[in-house]
């Protein structure tokens, strides 16, 4: 496994159960959207969730996984 720096308690915990956590804290962020008086509200969660995520997989290692077969050939 790959370290990114954050305690390896934490990085099994989310491993298991981060998807889980990210999923509802989306499925929050759209339900305020739906309804008019906390919209903004949802929007910045939304715009938060989603900036989080970006800059997770574009600027850590997080979810790269480099397969490699017997030719020497990457994915």
């Amino acid at each position: 496994m790959l370290d990114i720096g954050l305690p390896q308690s934490f990085t099994e915990d989310f491993s298991s159960h981060g998807g889980t956590v990210t999923g509802i804290a989306e499925l929050i962020a759209a339900v305020l959207v739906l309804i008019p008086v906390t919209r903004v509200w949802g929007v910045l969660a939304g715009l938060m969730i989603m900036s989080g995520a970006l800059f997770f997989h574009l600027f850590t290692l997080l979810g790269v996984v480099r397969v490699v077969d017997a030719a020497g050939n990457t994915d």
